[in-house]
């Protein structure tokens, strides 16, 4: 994908729908623009109606854990998640506000930065989606390959390798409004929670080559 394209996705999954004014990018002249804003509505990556262009569901696939679209789309994902119970036995569930997936709940995670440790980039994922900031080390738990495919189409539109960490609070804490404590049985769960809770539960290192049919909107 061209990287003009490439940001005026990344702009759009920002905030949408936008006038073609609001996503013109500083530099590029307006027929070079608009030759690339075109073909993202032709390859089904925008759509356009009198309120402006907005993201289609497959252009927001391709955004799960960040915005690097050419790195996300030619490699698995590296990523941390943090599997964080209470002494109840609860599992402390984060609301993704973003598509693909909105409205529903995972597990604290995301891509590890260049020249981040592991732990260090988990425990930065957990204090930047929770505000919670962990006194003591990490458990390293292992390992969780997994693949969502497209309901219809079967095709891959998240491919990630997390590396997963368990953490027991046994102080009280005041959760933001986006997470809550759960028993993992009623909420809009992502099957990637269960993987990680498997994972940790039969103490092996890794499971390989899950794949999940993408969840009802």
């Amino acid at each position: 994908m061209h990287h003009i394209q490439q940001q005026i996705l990344i702009k759009l999954t920002e905030k949408s729908p936008q006038q073609f004014s609001q996503l013109q990018i500083d530099d590029v002249p307006n027929n070079s623009f608009s030759y690339h804003l075109k073909k993202l509505v032709e390859k089904g990556y925008l759509h356009h109606s009198k309120n402006g262009y907005e993201p289609t569901r497959k252009a927001l696939k391709i955004y799960h854990f960040g915005d690097n679209v050419v790195e996300r789309r030619n490699s698995p994902l590296l990523i941390t998640s943090i599997f964080l119970t209470n002494p109840k036995g609860q599992v402390m569930l984060y609301k993704r506000m973003k598509s693909p997936f909105k409205g529903w709940y995972g597990i604290p995670s995301g891509v590890v930065h260049f020249g981040e440790s592991l732990e260090e980039a988990a425990q930065r994922e957990l204090f930047e989606k929770t505000g919670l900031k962990i006194s003591r080390t990490l458990i390293k738990e292992g390992s969780i390959d997994f693949r969502y495919r497209h309901k219809e189409t079967k095709d891959i539109f998240v491919h990630a390798v997390s590396f997963v960490f368990s953490y027991l609070k046994t102080s009280a804490v005041e959760l933001p409004k986006n997470c809550i404590w759960s028993e993992l049985k009623d909420e809009k769960i992502l099957p990637e929670v269960f993987l990680s809770r498997d994972l940790i539960e039969k103490k092996v290192s890794i499971i390989v080559s899950e794949d999940f049919i993408e969840p009802n909107s």
